[in-house]
């Protein structure tokens, strides 16, 4: 019965650090996908974002997104944008 426990136990272990890694990882590309550099006039802001779903899923939450042209007077925004 320690022996199950144990194993059961250990790819809990395995099970949530590939889940932290994993979280990390997407939390990395967006920032960097934030960071990059936009056409000239396109402004992207955005409140934040969060990344949660564990055991499961990987499920990314960004507030208040905007994303203009001022020259054309095109924009867009939105409460939260979410992906699943």
């Amino acid at each position: 019965m320690r022996f199950v426990v144990g194993v059961i136990l250990a790819l809990f272990a395995l099970w949530s650090a590939f889940w932290l890694i994993g979280e990390r990882m997407i939390e990395g590309r967006i920032a960097g996908i934030l960071a990059q550099d936009l056409p000239p006039g396109v402004v992207l802001t955005q409140g934040g974002f969060d990344v949660i779903g564990f055991p499961n899923r990987f499920d990314l939450t960004v507030t208040d997104p905007a994303l203009s042209d001022p020259a054309t007077g095109w924009g867009w925004r939105a409460d939260f944008a979410q992906v699943f």
